[in-house]
């Protein structure tokens, strides 16, 4: 399986909007499923169109969650994985150096060229 048609048809009316709302911005991908691939296909799919979009994305660690079923709690109300915690963690700590990095380097003052 890919990218779930409603989503693809969201993303292919995006790709038409004069100024891109996704260009620049920072983009973290995280997928989940019972096979044993976690999305891994679907992830492929987003990534081409989110660079197409001139997205910024977080190339790693990738998140791909299969058997997903049996990293959480029965009420699938908390992650049971401490390895994907961790890694999960760990995107989510660059994310937010991608976003620091992007806003430092949209701030005006960030440039003028000092004389």
């Amino acid at each position: 399986m890919t990218i779930p048609g409603a989503l693809k048809n969201a993303f292919d009316w995006l790709s038409r909007v004069e100024n891109q709302p996704l260009k620049g911005k920072a983009v973290a991908l995280q997928s989940a499923s019972a096979g044993p691939l976690g999305g891994a296909r679907m992830q492929y799919h987003m990534r081409m169109m989110l660079t197409f979009l001139e997205a910024n994305l977080v190339a790693t660690p990738e998140i791909f969650v299969g058997l997903a079923p049996s990293k959480f709690s029965e009420d699938r109300s908390q992650l049971l994985d401490g390895t994907l915690r961790t890694m999960i963690e760990a995107q989510l700590r660059k994310l937010e150096d991608v976003i620091r990095m992007t806003n430092w380097a949209n701030a005006p003052d960030n440039h003028a060229i000092s004389g």
